[in-house]
């Protein structure tokens, strides 16, 4: 069955905004996870640990026969995401174990009345090493009633960092669940503190978010801690996030002096304070 959106992803998936987000996991021990899914029009599936192997959609007889021949569907070789915005029954089988059982199948029913909005599904922060902490905020919108349940899935962050997440109430560091209630009509802060410890790296932590037992989102964020030292290079090298580097009274410079305070605004609207110590 032909779909009008399918795209590969090769490293981390910048996510649009599709109604829902679901992952299917494909498992070291030869079975997809789900295996069996259910779905509204325009959601988005993604694929994940497909590096030994592939999803390759096959129509329902030769998913019966355990059979490998594409239908001329999606492929994906690599982790990577389909939308599917056609009602109907997707089948689709890992080519080189479905003899072993690997396979499964994807129901695509119409779509109901969005529940909520997410603002921003990925976000991308920075600052230096040597702050406390280091956030950016997105909201969830709440359309109707929403029970909400969170979980952080994916962690990657360098050993001596740490992290904790606002959601609508901050949490204690470690913390990696939760649930709440929203009324309608409500937005409620979405954040992530990331906690560099005076060391420099980058961390990604995704939260999956399941909206009264159905609707499933994936929200990314992506810190940067910088040593001092290097903030200048760092942002001369990024100019496409920030709109400009301004001194404490407002004048825009091109250049970051030694003991002194500057901030940086970036064409997110967002506005930080630093110093450059050396």
């Amino acid at each position: 069955m032909k779909k009008l959106i399918t795209v590969f992803l090769l490293a981390l998936p910048f996510i649009i905004k599709a109604q829902n987000t679901h992952t299917i996991y494909a498992s070291d021990y030869n079975i997809f996870s789900p295996s069996e899914l259910t779905i509204q029009i325009n959601d988005t599936v993604y694929f994940e640990n497909l590096s030994s192997h592939n999803a390759v959609e096959v129509n329902e007889e030769t998913y019966n026969n355990n059979g490998a021949i594409s239908n001329g569907g999606f492929s994906l070789y690599n982790d990577g995401y389909v939308v599917f915005n056609e009602v109907g029954t997707y089948y689709y089988v890992c080519t080189p174990h479905v003899m072993m059982g690997m396979k499964g199948y994807i129901i695509v029913e119409e779509s109901n009345p969005p529940t909520h909005t997410i603002d921003e599904y990925i976000i991308e922060l920075s600052d230096i090493s040597t702050v406390s902490d280091f956030y950016q905020n997105t909201y969830y919108n709440a359309l109707e009633e929403c029970d909400i349940i969170w979980e952080i899935i994916e962690a990657q962050i360098p050993n001596e960092w740490e992290f904790s997440i606002c959601f609508p109430n901050c949490y204690d560091l470690g913390i990696n669940n939760g649930a709440s209630n929203f009324s309608a009509g409500t937005n409620h802060l979405l954040n992530c503190h990331f906690y560099p410890n005076n060391i420099a790296g980058q961390g990604v932590i995704k939260m999956e978010i399941t909206t009264n037992l159905t609707a499933n989102d994936t929200v990314i964020w992506i810190g940067t801690a910088v040593e001092p030292a290097n903030l200048e290079n760092y942002y001369l090298s990024n100019s496409d996030e920030i709109d400009g580097i301004y001194s404490i009274d407002g004048r825009k410079v091109d250049k970051i002096l030694t003991n002194s305070s500057f901030f940086i605004r970036y064409k997110s609207g967002l506005v930080r304070k630093y110093h450059k110590i050396d």
